[in-house]
């Protein structure tokens, strides 16, 4: 089901993508497990999408498209933290970039290496951790991310935030979710493109009534992971986000599983792009402990113990 765009969501996202395609170029030439553009940071930035209280007053479905829209590039960045979750836990504009952790600000952090603020439940309240005093320890990794730990800082120190854990956690299931959503649209979009141009028996694989049975497939879930998302930021409904992450957990790992399929030997390689999506996808399918916990949580409001 497609739903036609406001005029408000049009003048949002139709720069937003002229210029997250602009800084993408070159990134599939990469042989890196990601990429981050600063050019891209410093763009978004001077266009007003990490403006905090300029994006403060955007519904949360608009707010997502832009970051479901910024997700189907092969670059990363936090666009989810800054636009999304940081204007709905804070009056006032936190410095950014912004990292957004676990219950406890420990463990490792995606985008920790070069953020200036962390978002995370302490001690039973959401704060934000200045971590320009902080000592942080900057992970070499395969998972698609900047990672990162804190190994020196007084996090409980930090200033509280009027927003309650549960919220919080809220925010952050819709934001994943919408990173997700985008993540598997951007990977789809590849491989179609791919089998379009890959030959087998002297034709195109793409031809072939059993792959393209599979990409619809993975379209199917694409698109109902789309559905759910939408809805639960319209809905606002806790249950209806613990439903939509669960959904674009479960169906990105089909998704995933036919992109590398159709690529074959290529797709398993650093100096093909599909790793970009792929690689983040996989990361993403383990946030609140992955889509078998958000189901059963779905299921508990739903019908109880």
């Amino acid at each position: 089901m497609d739903f036609e765009l406001s005029s408000d969501q049009r003048a949002l996202l139709e720069p937003l993508e002229r210029i997250v395609a602009e800084h993408s170029v070159g990134a599939a030439g990469k042989t890196t497990a990601y990429v981050v553009n600063e050019g891209l940071a410093r763009a978004l930035k001077a266009n007003g999408y990490l403006d905090q209280d300029l994006v403060r007053d955007l519904d949360p479905l608009t707010a997502l498209l832009a970051v479901e829209k910024a997700a189907e590039a092969p670059v990363t960045l936090e666009l989810a933290n800054s636009l999304f979750i940081a204007p709905r836990v804070s009056a006032a504009p936190l410095a950014g970039p912004i990292a957004v952790g676990d219950v406890g600000g420990k463990g490792v952090i995606r985008h920790l290496p070069g953020a200036k603020t962390l978002l995370a439940e302490i001690d039973g309240s959401v704060r934000a951790v200045d971590l320009t005093v902080c000592e942080i320890q900057p992970i070499d990794n395969k998972i698609a991310y900047p990672l990162g730990r804190i190994v020196k800082g007084e996090l409980a120190a930090a200033p509280v935030l009027e927003v309650s854990p549960g919220r919080f956690a809220h925010l952050r299931r819709l934001a994943v979710a919408a990173e997700i959503v985008g993540l598997m649209q951007g990977a789809l979009d590849l491989t179609v493109e791919y089998v379009k141009v890959r030959k087998q028996f002297k034709r195109a694989i793409g031809s072939f009534q059993a792959v393209r049975h599979r990409l619809v497939e993975c379209e199917v879930a694409v698109a109902g992971s789309r559905h759910l998302m939408h809805h639960a930021a319209w809905s606002d409904a806790v249950v209806d986000a613990e439903l939509a992450l669960s959904h674009a957990q479960e169906s990105a790992a089909r998704l995933v599983y036919e992109t590398q399929q159709f690529h074959g030997a290529i797709g398993q390689t650093l100096e093909y792009p599909l790793h970009l999506w792929t690689f983040r996808i996989r990361a993403l399918q383990g946030e609140f402990a992955g889509p078998s916990i958000n189901a059963a949580l779905a299921a508990t409001r739903i019908w109880g113990e």
